[in-house]
């Protein structure tokens, strides 16, 4: 059972799946991440063509090292994944504004069965007035918003790909029981599309 959230007073049957993508300068760098999982989502829209009340989007997310804004690139449709990739400009990863902004994001969404999905590559980065934060007060800052998007919906899964032993602990400590590990978006797509057609029969099957 994916669950169901029922914070919102309006809903309809179905599913809404939001696919919340780091969009860091790394995951340009580590095995075509970027392309590897805007191919996943390009996948996911076709294998949903022409089915009922199945809601999928995604976004693209990172962070500017200069003035630690977070650009946002949403994706809606099958010709929206073009827009999926890394820009120079926003370099940096600001897990705890991206847990915050997917979670609000998706609590709008319709849907009576609802699925978060946090992929990411590397630990916290942010920037604050022109300086740098700790990274370990920035995996304590995102386990915060992770704590408070659970509240708007109990099913996030965050998935660390090509992970290193400094990232392994940072998402344990950010997404706790809900962390995945897998060694490259490959495996990451494997896991995503498995899941992804349970709920979608889960629903038809309704």
């Amino acid at each position: 059972d994916m669950g169901e959230c029922m914070i919102d007073t309006k809903y309809v049957s179905g599913a809404s799946i939001l696919l919340s993508v780091d969009g860091s300068s790394s995951m340009d760098n580590h095995c075509n991440s970027m392309k590897r999982a805007r191919d996943m989502v390009a996948t996911l829209y076709k294998s949903i063509e022409g089915v009922p009340n199945i809601n999928l989007e995604a976004i693209v997310w990172s962070g500017s090292s200069s003035t630690g804004a977070m650009e946002v690139t949403h994706v809606k449709s099958l010709s929206d994944t073009k827009k999926m990739a890394c820009h120079d400009s926003y370099p940096l990863t600001p897990t705890h504004l991206a847990i915050q902004y997917s979670a609000n994001m998706l609590r709008a969404m319709t849907g009576r069965k609802k699925l978060l999905i946090i992929i990411t590559d590397g630990y916290p980065q942010h920037v604050k007035n022109g300086v740098e934060m700790n990274r370990d007060i920035l995996c304590k800052m995102a386990n915060k918003e992770m704590q408070k998007a659970l509240r708007k919906c109990p099913n996030i899964l965050g998935m660390l790909i090509t992970p290193s032993t400094y990232a392994v602990e940072c998402c344990k400590a950010i997404f706790g029981k809900r962390f995945l590990e897998v060694n490259n978006m490959n495996d990451g797509a494997k896991v995503i599309i498995k899941q992804f057609k349970t709920l979608v029969q889960e629903v038809l099957n309704r």
